[in-house]
């Protein structure tokens, strides 16, 4: 019966896996499977989660924003600031704040409130770490979320970035795996960034704030090149090695 079960799982886990291949900006799919939300990779991430004293706090407390970030007030705050690099960060890639509602009770699953919290500081996250929002980004930030907490949904988003750059961009597996070493590595030493209430932080210095979660940045988002640009460039040099040799 055991076996049934999970030869179930792993179909229903496959099929969540090929819609998030279609849309890898929807992980609902993968989410919504009642059965791998009660699995040990999860419990283990939150358990991995409360281990830690300020992020068990937001989980007892429930804690989320009060409002959206309003992006034109973060950028008049003073250069350098939390809030002014973020700013920074969504008007360069052209991204407007999404504000999640509160929710109503705390009758939701400690599940639900770290992917509900999660999802309303990612963007925060991406500009504190320095990574873009493009396919080589989101691979860097999931594995430095799979470093820190060991969330399982970063592991499979990372096995769909690699599947879909197999089929789509072998050019990019290159520059796909440094990203998530980078990403890895970063995760593995600094501290845990879920636990930071990122809302009441605004006027900190990031540097300073970059300092004391142990988090060194190359360079902001705003000052890279997003991987657009220079993606065609690899794709002409592959198509050029393949019909020298082929």
């Amino acid at each position: 019966m055991k076996k049934i079960k999970k030869i179930y799982l792993g179909i229903k886990f496959l099929i969540g896996v090929i819609k998030l291949i279609r849309n890898p900006n929807d992980i609902s799919p993968i989410f919504k499977i009642k059965e791998f939300r009660d699995h040990q990779s999860f419990k283990l991430a939150i358990a991995n989660a409360k281990s830690d004293p300020d992020l068990k706090e937001l989980f007892d407390t429930r804690y989320l924003m009060d409002a959206p970030a309003d992006i034109e007030v973060l950028s008049n705050l003073s250069e350098g600031s939390l809030g002014y690099v973020f700013a920074r960060h969504m008007k360069h890639f052209k991204m407007k704040a999404v504000f999640y509602p509160k929710m109503e009770e705390k009758t939701y699953d400690d599940i639900t409130y770290l992917r509900y919290r999660a999802r309303e500081t990612h963007d925060i996250h991406h500009a504190v770490l320095g990574m873009n929002p493009d396919h080589l980004g989101e691979m860097s930030i999931s594995a430095f979320y799979l470093a820190q907490l060991n969330i399982p949904l970063s592991a499979a988003l990372l096995g769909v970035g690699f599947f879909t750059a197999v089929i789509k961009k072998p050019y990019m597996l290159p520059m796909l795996v440094e990203a998530i070493i980078k990403g890895w590595n970063m995760g593995k030493k600094a501290k845990n960034i879920h636990a930071v209430k990122w809302e009441e932080l605004w006027d900190k210095d990031i540097d300073e704030l970059r300092n004391e979660l142990r988090i060194n940045v190359e360079s902001e988002t705003y000052e890279q090149e997003h991987q657009r640009v220079f993606e065609k460039e690899l794709k002409h040099l592959a198509v050029e090695k393949i019909e020298k040799y082929y």
